[in-house]
């Protein structure tokens, strides 16, 4: 089922009336309102952010096509949040059910104002031979890091899926958006296995996100804004409008739970390749985050010094012993702003 335009306007969903005749447009000299106006990420401070500059240069430079963000409902993808084993915060390794890779907080009274995120949607298969519904998902996201009464979770991505009948696998795989916890998740675009997206979330206000999926395979991009949803509050008699806090930016490889309910999906085994290799290659998060005093205002790009890494862990069938399921780190490799997440064979 597709949001009707009806629908958008009361989800607080705006697209943007991107030109069907582009010709001669530079991106790289465009304004700042000949940006906003094609839906395109704003431009970078070229000084200052350099790194990020250089990616967006090379991201907006393709020759993307426009592609109206589909919002079709996509039942069975994440109901987000940091579930079950959580290490003490001053650690810097912690232990879920659910999630794998790593988050960093903001410094010195900062708040984070952009996640970007860039990968290869990773190629899946059943992790056991028997029949199943195994799901995976891919995304960044803002905040989520565990569930209060006003958390709030704005997340872009990719689901991964196979299911097994009868020994035949079966194979899906869609991009979607979902805010965490009040509206469930769409789809946005066309994507494919093995095709290279890159994922960008702005923070316009404290209750008003830009969101965009690009698919550099197919070049293609859907990008939208959308304002936070209103929650139920005991205190008062009508829902209020949550607020993004951006206390945290996080690159996730999850393992979804069947909407609506708290029951997890099994997750797939999960590679960069058509073929897994051995030994077993990561799937690479590209990383940026940028952090200011508040939206709108100009700030550094973080580097990821000391993420909290995030290690997926599954309960075994008698409810006593635990597995390791999928690993996320920081390479060891100076000057990468690079998270990955691994998944580790029964």
């Amino acid at each position: 089922m597709t949001m009707s335009d009806d629908e958008r306007r009361d989800a607080e969903i705006t697209e943007f009336d991107v030109p069907t005749d582009d010709e001669g447009f530079d991106p790289l000299r465009a304004s700042a309102e000949e940006l906003r106006v094609r839906g395109l990420p704003a431009r970078p401070d070229q000084q200052t952010q350099r790194e990020l500059y250089d990616f967006w240069a090379d991201l907006v430079s393709r020759g993307l096509r426009y592609h109206r963000p589909d919002f079709s409902f996509a039942p069975g993808l994440p109901h987000n949040f940091l579930r079950a084993g959580a290490g003490p915060a001053i650690t810097r390794r912690q232990a879920s059910r659910n999630w794998s890779g790593a988050y960093i907080t903001p410094r010195d009274g900062r708040r984070f104002i952009d996640v970007v995120g860039a990968w290869q949607v990773p190629y899946v298969a059943a992790p056991v031979a028997a029949d199943g519904d195994y799901r995976s998902s891919t995304w960044i996201g803002l905040d989520g890091q565990r569930k209060y009464l006003d958390s709030t979770l704005p997340q872009i991505g990719t689901a991964q899926q196979v299911n097994v009948v009868a020994g035949i696998p079966a194979f899906t795989t869609t991009s979607w958006v979902q805010w965490w916890p009040a509206i469930p998740p769409f789809t946005i675009l066309p994507i494919n296995s093995g095709d290279v997206v890159v994922a960008w979330l702005t923070v316009l206000t404290p209750q008003l996100v830009y969101l965009a999926l690009f698919n550099l395979t197919a070049v293609t991009y859907s990008p939208f804004t959308w304002a936070a949803p209103k929650v139920p509050w005991p205190t008062s008699p009508v829902p209020l409008q949550v607020e993004v806090a951006g206390a945290t930016a996080e690159w996730v490889m999850e393992r979804p739970t069947i909407w609506g309910s708290d029951v997890l999906y099994e997750l797939p085994d999960y590679f960069p390749g058509v073929v897994p290799t051995n030994p077993r290659a990561p799937v690479e998060f590209l990383c940026f985050a940028v952090t200011a005093p508040a939206p709108g205002m100009l700030g550094p790009v973080e580097t990821l010094v000391g993420p909290r890494s995030i290690r997926m862990y599954r309960i075994d069938g008698t409810g006593h012993l635990t597995q390791t399921t999928s690993v996320g780190k920081r390479p060891d490799t100076p000057g990468l702003n690079v998270i990955t997440t691994t998944y580790v064979p029964r």
